[in-house]
């Protein structure tokens, strides 16, 4: 294997060769294309085509012992890809002995499973361990300030908001747009839409990030035409709207039942050669349907580019119950059952938009072709705390 820096060529001549013929998906390949690119000391290219690897947990194992056996594990790279790795497969007592067995003090091995416990919901770890990077005298960057505000977003505490906001001053992040787009986010899903526009207002200078943040915030706070108004406020500044920005006011406008205002929105992606994502369709289809239009949120559905999602249709079925709409439910769970047929949810929902409607013949046979099938409706649970 070519393994000097004067061969790097030739090793990336072998890579595009094995792209080229079908052989780069091959794990002895990998391995040593990766072990390659490390010991030629282009760790970029090696992690690189650590990350581009299909995500199987096998594979991963496989690098992982590659690794130690070619002492490249301490890289520090490649130890925050396998610290995510293993997060992403829900393993993260293996993603903490790694943490725990390196011995380098570097920061971003400490982003890494501040993002693990983040991911994971373990809010309050993340935050233990951020105490922790601060007892070491390691300095947090930017990315652990990131970090810092995800978790703090999660506990969805408006005082902690301003803690975290107070160290951001006093550590000088305030100047970085990206932390002041987060901070926005921050306070909005906290509560206070106040806060979140007096920093958005003392931005020197805004992205697309800042309007869509802002925009959005202005929808979780239920003020669609607030959201609307930004949003002409925006394309009069000369930012251009992106897929994100028009998800948020999508969103926006679904949550206050603005309809021909969504519409609009929609259209003007449509103008500008924006292509829709699932989530714009999800959103016009949310929309129909809280405002009981669900005849023309199946007819979304209908002609949608590629195959909905379980969750969009699900939403539609749920506007079908609450408006009483026995056709679009049938065509919608029509869809579902092809999707997901041992799903019992789907069965029950439309037993009961049928029971509903007085059509107990139809529940009945629903409710019958369930047992037939042996699916069983799971039980429902709550937690009581006591003392």
């Amino acid at each position: 294997m070519y393994c000097d820096s004067e061969n790097l060529g030739q090793g990336t001549t072998l890579h595009g060769y094995a792209i080229k013929n079908g052989f780069a998906s091959d794990i002895s390949l990998v391995n040593a294309l990766i072990s390659m690119y490390c010991k030629c000391g282009d760790l970029d290219a090696g992690r690189l085509l650590f990350e581009d690897m299909p995500k199987s947990q096998l594979q991963g194992k496989s690098i992982h012992a590659f690794a130690i056996r070619t002492g490249i594990l301490q890289e520090t790279h490649l130890l925050t890809c396998l610290i995510s790795m293993y997060a992403r497969f829900s393993n993260v007592n293996l993603s903490l002995l790694l943490f725990e067995m390196n011995t380098k003090r570097d920061v971003s091995l400490w982003n890494a499973i501040l993002s693990v416990h983040i991911q994971t919901k373990h809010t309050e770890k993340a935050i233990a361990f951020f105490c922790d990077l601060l007892l070491m005298g390691l300095q947090p960057d930017y990315i652990t300030v990131l970090s810092l505000i995800s978790a703090y977003a999660q506990l969805n505490s408006l005082k902690l908001a301003h803690s975290v906001m107070a160290y951001v001053i006093r550590k000088g992040f305030d100047k970085d747009v990206v932390i002041s787009n987060a901070l926005i986010d921050l306070y909005a899903r906290c509560g206070s839409i106040f806060a979140a526009r007096k920093i958005f207002e003392g931005l020197p200078v805004k992205d697309s990030v800042s309007w869509s943040v802002m925009i959005n915030g202005f929808g979780l706070h239920g003020n669609g035409r607030a959201a609307l108004e930004l949003f002409s406020e925006m394309q009069f500044s000369g930012v251009r709207a992106d897929d994100i920005t028009f998800s948020s006011i999508l969103s926006a406008c679904s949550h206050a039942g603005l309809v021909k205002q969504g519409w609009l929105v929609f259209n003007s992606m449509l103008e500008q050669g924006i292509s829709p994502k699932m989530e714009h369709y999800a959103c016009m289809v949310d929309l129909l349907g809280r405002t009981g239009n669900t005849k023309e949120a199946y007819g979304v559905v209908e002609k949608l580019p590629c195959k909905p999602s379980i969750s969009l249709l699900e939403s539609l079925l749920g506007a079908c119950k609450i408006h009483g709409d026995v056709e679009v439910a049938e065509k919608i769970c029509g869809m579902l059952f092809e999707m997901e047929p041992e799903n019992s949810e789907t069965y029950v929902m439309l037993s009961n938009i049928y029971a509903a409607a007085g059509r107990w013949v139809d529940a009945n046979r629903v409710r019958s072709g369930m047992e037939g099938r042996q699916l069983r409706k799971e039980a429902g649970f709550s937690f009581l705390t006591v003392g």
